[in-house]
C-alpha cells in the first residue's frame, strides 16, 4: 500500500450534469505515481498513465469499486476540470477478531486479516499536515464518501456541504456531502448549526440534517449531523464522540455514541483508543470493548471530573504529576508535590498544553524557540516525559521525547524549510496561557485509553507500540471494573479554564514551502498517511 498522487481529467459524467454525484458513471484520465514502501526499486515509486495508453478509466461513484480518495475527489470536480489529488494508503475493510456488540475502526498501511465474527473494521488514518486522525465515512442514500476527523473533544458529527469551505483560510479536506442528493436526508433546522473554535475567525455555520451515517460495515440510521454552508479556518469535518452534554445544539440529541447503544451495535457507551507511535499510521478505536494486546502492565481506571457546573461534558481527569527521565534513568520532577490539575484528554488536539511555569522549564531545556520551533535532531534524543493521573496508585504514562518533535509537512508531502533550507519541526507542547489544560495526540499516542461514558471513568495503561495481535473483550454495563484492572482514588479537582482548542485549524491553502526566520507556524503535524482530497 502507499500514497497515490494523481491528476484526473473528467471526460464525461454519466448523467450529463456539471458535477457528478453518487451513483453516476464517470470517465476520467489520470497520471501519477504509486508509492509502495514495501518495494525497493525506484524508491518505491511506479508511474502509471491512462493518457499515455489512450484508454480512460470508467467507474460508478459510491459502489466501492475504487479507492475512496478517487470518489471524494471526483465528487468535487466539474466536467473537463483537472485536479491534483493526494490521498493515503488503501485500507481494506475486513472482519476482525472480537466480541459481539463491539465495533472496531482502524487505520493501517497494509491489508488486515479476515475472520468470521460480529466485529467490524473501518478505515481510519493519520493525516500529516494538520496532525489529525480521520475515519472514512459515508452519508446518505446512495452513500456519499467523506473523511472526518475523529475527535474525543467534541460531540457533534458535521461535514462540509458543497462549496461551503473557504479555501483561503483552510485546506478544506475530506470531501463534501450534499443532502439534496440523498433520498434518506431530512433537514431538521436550516441555519441552526453553528460552532466556533479558539483560532480567530474559525468556525462553521450550517444546517441540521438527519441521514444514515456509515463507517465500514455498520450504519447508524437517522443520525443528526451538521452540514456546513459556511466554513472557515477548519481543516476538515468532524466525527465527535464525546458526551452529548458538550453538543453545540442548545437542545441535546442522541449523538453517535448514544446511537451505537440505542441501535444495538454496542451494549455500553464506551470505547478504547490506540493511536500507536508517531512513526506509524496503524491504530484503532474500538467501540464497546477493549483490546488487551494493545497495552502493557494493567489498565488503571481514573474517575472523570465534572466541569465547573458539575456536569460531565468533557473527558477530564485529575492530572497529578509530570517528570522527565533521561537516558541514564535519572528522573527530574517538573510538577510540585501538591500538583493537581483538571486536564482534558482530547484526540482532536495535536499537542499538549501544560502550565506556563512547567512549559518554561521544558522549553528552556529543549531549546524551543518563541514560535514553537525546535531542532528536528531532538527526535533522536532518549528519555521520556512521565504523566501521572489519580495520584501515586493511579495511571502512569511514559511518553518518549521523539513523540513531541513534529515535522511540518504540506499536503503534497513537502517538508517545510526555513530560508537556509533547514527542515522545520515544532514542539509538541505549549504553554497553557489561560486555556484549558489539554492532553492531545503527542501524549495519547503513548497511552492505551478506554473511555466509559456510562460509568464516568477513563482507564489508561502504557501503549504496546506496533502490536500486531488482538484480544478483544466486550465492555458490559456493570458497577465493577473488568477483571485484572485496578482503580485510582477519586482526587477531585475544579475546572479553572474553559473553552475548546483546535491545533492547526487555520492553515491557508496557499501557504508556501519556505519561511523566514521569524515564521509563524502555519500547521502542526503528527505523521502517517497523506490522505485527503479537497472539499469544494
Amino acid at each position: 500500500m502507499g500514497i497515490i498522487d494523481f491528476i484526473k481529467d473528467i471526460i464525461r459524467p454519466g448523467n450529463g450534469v456539471d458535477y457528478p454525484k453518487a451513483g453516476d458513471m464517470v470517465t476520467v484520465h489520470y497520471h501519477g505515481y504509486l508509492y509502495d514502501p514495501t518495494r525497493s526499486w525506484n524508491r518505491g515509486r511506479r508511474f502509471d498513465s491512462s493518457i499515455k495508453r489512450g484508454i480512460p478509466f470508467t467507474f460508478q461513484i459510491g459502489m466501492g469499486t475504487v479507492i475512496k480518495g478517487w470518489e471524494v475527489g471526483i465528487l468535487g470536480m466539474s466536467l473537463g476540470e483537472k485536479a491534483l489529488l493526494t490521498f493515503g494508503p488503501v485500507v481494506i475493510t475486513d472482519m476482525v477478531h472480537g466480541s459481539p456488540n463491539v465495533v472496531k475502526m482502524r487505520f493501517s498501511r497494509g491489508k488486515q486479516s479476515v475472520s468470521n465474527n460480529n466485529s467490524f473494521a473501518v478505515p481510519m488514518g493519520n493525516y500529516i499536515p494538520v496532525g489529525i486522525y480521520y475515519v472514512n465515512a459515508s452519508i446518505g442514500t446512495p452513500k456519499q464518501v467523506v473523511n472526518l476527523q475523529l475527535d474525543t473533544g467534541s460531540s457533534d458529527v458535521w461535514a462540509f456541504g458543497v462549496h461551503s469551505c473557504d479555501t483561503t483560510t483552510s485546506y478544506c479536506l475530506g470531501g463534501a456531502y450534499n443532502p439534496n442528493q440523498s433520498s434518506t436526508a431530512t433537514v431538521i433546522s436550516e441555519g441552526g448549526f453553528e460552532i466556533s473554535y479558539v483560532t480567530q475567525g474559525s468556525g462553521v455555520i450550517g444546517n441540521w440534517v438527519k441521514d444514515d451515517f456509515s463507517v465500514g460495515n455498520i450504519t447508524i440510521t437517522g443520525l443528526s449531523l451538521g452540514v456546513a454552508t459556511q466554513a472557515a479556518g477548519v481543516p476538515t469535518g468532524i466525527m465527535g464522540i464525546g458526551f452529548s452534554a458538550d453538543e453545540s445544539n442548545s437542545t441535546l440529541y442522541p449523538n453517535f455514541v448514544d446511537q451505537m447503544v440505542a441501535q444495538g451495535l454496542t451494549k455500553s457507551r464506551s470505547y478504547s483508543l490506540w493511536l500507536d507511535d508517531l512513526d506509524n499510521s496503524t491504530g484503532s478505536v474500538l467501540f464497546g470493548g477493549y483490546d488487551s494486546d494493545k497495552y502493557i502492565n494493567e489498565l488503571v481506571a481514573v474517575p472523570m471530573q465534572p466541569n465547573a457546573s458539575g456536569i460531565f461534558s468533557q473527558f477530564a481527569v485529575t492530572w497529578t504529576s509530570l517528570s522527565f527521565t533521561d537516558a541514564n534513568g535519572n528522573q527530574t520532577t517538573l510538577s510540585g508535590q501538591d500538583f493537581r490539575e483538571y486536564a482534558i484528554l482530547d484526540s482532536g488536539t495535536t499537542r499538549v498544553l501544560v502550565p506556563d511555569d512547567i512549559y518554561t522549564q521544558i522549553a528552556s531545556a529543549a531549546g524551543v524557540q518563541d514560535n514553537g520551533r525546535v531542532d528536528c535532531a531532538l527526535s533522536t534524543a532518549a528519555g521520556t516525559f512521565n504523566f501521572g493521573f489519580g495520584g501515586p496508585t493511579g495511571a502512569a504514562i511514559p511518553v518518549p521525547v521523539h513523540e513531541f518533535v513534529l515535522p511540518v509537512i504540506f499536503p503534497n508531502g513537502t517538508r517545510l524549510t526555513d530560508q537556509n533550507g533547514t527542515e522545520v519541526c515544532i514542539f509538541g507542547m505549549e504553554a497553557q496561557n489561560n486555556r484549558p489544560l489539554l492532553l492531545g495526540d503527542t501524549m495519547l499516542r503513548a497511552a492505551y485509553v478506554v473511555y466509559n461514558l456510562d460509568e464516568k471513568w477513563i482507564a489508561m495503561a502504557p501503549t504496546n507500540f506496533n502490536s500486531t495481535t488482538s484480544n478483544i473483550t466486550e465492555i458490559i454495563p456493570s458497577s465493577s471494573l473488568p477483571a485484572g484492572w485496578s482503580s485510582a482514588p477519586n482526587i477531585s479537582v475544579s475546572q479553572t479554564a474553559t473553552g475548546s482548542f483546535t491545533s492547526g485549524g487555520s492553515v491557508p491553502a496557499t501557504a508556501s514551502g519556505s519561511v523566514t526566520s521569524g515564521f509563524s507556524t502555519p500547521v502542526t503535524a503528527s505523521t502517517g498517511a497523506i490522505g485527503f482530497t479537497t472539499a469544494i
